[in-house]
C-alpha cells in the first residue's frame, strides 16, 4: 500500500512540472526502443544458430531465404552476423562456402539457451577446467603408489 503512495506522490510532482513529466517519458521510451532492438538481435542470432545446426539452412542464400519470410528488423547484414557467430566459434565456414555449426554451436542449439548465456556458461566451465589442470601429471602417481605400497606397511 505504501509503494503506490509513494508511486502516487511521485507522479503527483512530476505532473506538476510538464518538462520533468516530458523528460521521463522520453527516457521510458528510449530504454524500451534499445531493449526490443537487443532482444530482436538476439532471438535472430538464436534463430540462425537453430537454423544451422539443425541442418534447414546449408549456406547463406537459405538463410537469406529463411530470414526473408520472417518479420525480423534489418539492422545488421546476415554477413555481419555470421562473421559475429564464427568469430565466437559456435558456427563455421566450410571449404565449398556451406556453413556447419560447431560442437560448441551444437551445444548452444541442444541447450536452448540463448546464445550469450551459453557462451557465458562456456567461458565459466573453461576457467574451472584450467583452474582443476595440475602442472604435471605426479598427482596419477602418488594415487598409485600408496595401493601398492600401503602406507602404514611394515618396512623390513
Amino acid at each position: 500500500m505504501t509503494i503506490t503512495l509513494a508511486i502516487a506522490l511521485l507522479l503527483k510532482n512530476i505532473k506538476k512540472n510538464k518538462n520533468q513529466l516530458d523528460l521521463v517519458q522520453r527516457i521510458i521510451q528510449q530504454k524500451a526502443i534499445f531493449a526490443r532492438r537487443c532482444e530482436v538481435q538476439r532471438r535472430r542470432i538464436k534463430l540462425i544458430i537453430e537454423a544451422i545446426c539443425s541442418g534447414l539452412c546449408r549456406d547463406e542464400n537459405d538463410l537469406e531465404n529463411l530470414l526473408s519470410l520472417l518479420f525480423f528488423e534489418r539492422k545488421l547484414t546476415i554477413e555481419d552476423e555470421l562473421n559475429f557467430l564464427i568469430t565466437r566459434k559456435l558456427i563455421c565456414q566450410q571449404k565449398n562456402h556451406g556453413l556447419c555449426g560447431t560442437q560448441l554451436g551444437q551445444a548452444v542449439f541442444t541447450s536452448s539457451l540463448s546464445p550469450d548465456i551459453a557462451l557465458q556458461v562456456y567461458d565459466d566451465l573453461e576457467k574451472a577446467i584450467r583452474s582443476l589442470a595440475l602442472d604435471n601429471e605426479l598427482h596419477l602417481l602418488y594415487l598409485v603408489i600408496f595401493k601398492v605400497f600401503p602406507f602404514f606397511s611394515k618396512n623390513y
